[in-house]
């Protein structure tokens, strides 16, 4: 059976804890604690002791909190030591960022159990189990063991109980559970029994508890994310924050070597600012979107200013808390010329600027009916402009790379209101496929497309007769796909058989699109399939004569 005594020094019976309670004279507010060089005393926290033997231990020795001591003597715990020590006073639990350094030694490495950094509203008072409970939560196995509820721990393990991923772990515990499993931190090459002094640095934000473990020895680091949303889980915006630690059948030294805490919200900081699209045409809406470098615990308002007489912004811009990013919208009108001016957000000392010009309407789009173009075909282009043309109508200039293969007119007209126009594509002879690149511009704005000028094609060649006699003569057709071109064009003709006789070119004077030829028969001593060829220089067309004797 466990009992419970006091050992009195500073110390006040309290239900059969030891309790000690002070202020921290001028070292601390509600937001922030600072024992960053170490703990002269006590003063400032709430130290709850327990041990199995009622024996009690001085909480603080040479400058650091002493969870558990193994020291023997008059005034040693022995096995089973829990204790807390939490701040007196309550904090800020919506947002911080805290930091202490510890060390777990023992004479042997047969150590246990380990310390916990904990966020209550239990009370100043609260304790949980020994042993494997970390005087926090439950001991593992079950009983009637005291917990703290209403409670976020951060554990540092020391022992493998039933449940644990080794000897070395950590995690999160809520409301009291017995703090089991969590995260092998040898996986990280961290041993908390190697008697190495560490430091947490703990930050939550938003429902994000970051927990960073370092090894001061080795460097070794350990980071952990975890999702709880602190505030509900302890019921309120503050709660009493500090240390918990417990032995069972083996022991341990366990010490807070140093501890600082910061709450409360921090002013934005702006990561970036842009407007897109940029330049914007007149008439047509941009965007502002505005990142912070982290979200914010509530919502963050900024500022809007504009100097662009072009465009329209909103008064305010609010990005919703947890959010790291908002936009907001940008009017513009139609403009002659380009307009050139900035947008501003600022919020306290938190500002970014951004250049916006607003420019007039330009083409958006050049287009041909196809890619590729017959040598003396007309084609048809398209221009789109960004917008309806406004105000007034809108001159579009045309060009093209090589006017002697594909010829357009110097300019189009859009009128005012109408976004499309079409203009004519006229194009010449070439001896190969050869591309030809049509620009259109306008008001700063220049797009091009590509249109590919090649060879006429031979469509067909006809026979007079599919079958013939020796010394048959006759008129054969040959067709091309389109008129051909200024100066004409000229076709070869083959025969694979010397009986039928066809001339060797076909000539198409221009616009021509279809040209006879004459066809002989000779004499043949058995019934003989003539096949006569039509090439272009990109094609070959075939046609099919049976000759008889």
């Amino acid at each position: 059976m466990i009992t419970r005594r006091t050992y009195r020094s500073d110390l006040c019976r309290i239900a059969g804890f030891v309790l000690l309670t002070a202020a921290l004279s001028g070292a601390a507010s509600a937001d922030s604690i600072d024992y960053s060089k170490g703990f002269a005393s006590a003063a400032g926290l709430s130290v709850t002791q327990a041990s199995r033997y009622s024996l009690v231990w001085e909480p603080v020795q040479k400058g650091a909190l002493i969870l558990t001591d193994t020291q023997r003597g008059p005034n040693s715990a022995g096995p089973e030591e829990r204790s807390s020590a939490f701040y007196a006073t309550p904090v800020t639990v919506q947002r911080f960022v805290t930091s202490f350094g510890f060390q777990i030694t023992a004479d042997n490495r047969e150590m246990a159990d380990g310390i916990t950094f904990t966020i209550q509203n239990a009370g100043p008072n609260a304790l949980g189990g020994h042993g494997g409970g970390m005087g926090y939560g439950a001991a593992p196995g079950g009983g009637a063991t005291p917990s703290i509820g209403r409670s976020v721990a951060v554990k540092f393990d020391t022992f493998k109980n039933d449940g644990d991923t080794s000897a070395g772990s950590t995690g999160i515990v809520v409301n009291g559970a017995s703090p089991v499993g969590g995260t092998d931190l040898f996986a990280s090459g961290i041993d908390l029994r190697s008697g190495h002094p560490f430091r947490a640095d703990i930050s939550y934000s938003l429902s994000t508890l970051t927990v960073k473990l370092t090894d001061l020895t080795t460097s070794a680091t350990d980071l952990q994310n975890y999702t709880v949303n602190i505030p509900a889980v302890v019921g309120g915006t503050t709660a009493y924050v500090g240390f918990t630690a417990a032995t069972g059948g083996w022991v341990s030294r366990q010490a807070i070597t140093s501890w600082v805490y910061q709450s409360g919200a921090l002013a934005p900081a702006v990561r970036s600012f842009a407007v897109s699209p940029n330049p914007a045409c007149g008439g047509a809406p941009s965007t502002g979107q505005v990142t912070l470098q982290e979200a914010m615990a509530t919502d963050t308002v900024f500022q809007i200013t504009n100097s662009n007489a072009a465009a329209t912004t909103p008064a305010t811009v609010v990005i919703p808390a947890g959010s790291l990013s908002a936009s907001f919208s940008i009017t513009t009108r139609a403009v002659t010329s380009a307009t050139l001016g900035s947008i501003s957000i600022a919020r306290d000392k938190a500002m970014a600027r951004a250049t916006l010009t607003v420019a007039p309407i330009g083409v958006d789009v050049i287009s041909v009916a196809a890619d590729f173009v017959p040598e003396g075909a007309t084609t048809v282009g398209t221009i789109n402009l960004q917008l309806p043309a406004a105000p007034g109508a809108i001159t579009v200039n045309l060009g093209s790379a090589v006017p002697g293969v594909a010829s357009v007119p110097v300019s189009v007209t859009i009128p005012q209101g109408a976004k499309t126009a079409q203009f004519r594509v006229d194009t010449f002879g070439v001896a190969a496929n050869t591309p030809c690149l049509v620009t259109a511009s306008a008001n700063g704005s220049r797009r091009t497309t590509t249109l590919t000028v090649r060879p006429l094609r031979v469509s067909s060649v006809v026979l007079g007769a599919a079958t013939a006699k020796s010394g048959w003569s006759g008129t054969g057709a040959l067709s091309l796909e389109a008129p051909a071109p200024a100066g004409g064009v000229t076709m070869a003709l083959s025969s694979n058989y010397a009986t039928v006789e066809v001339p060797a070119t076909v000539f198409f004077p221009a616009g021509a699109t279809m040209a006879g030829f004459p066809v002989n028969a000779g004499a043949v001593s058995a019934k003989t399939l003539v096949t006569v060829a039509a090439s272009s220089r990109v094609n070959n067309v075939y046609a099919k004569v049976t000759v008889e004797p």
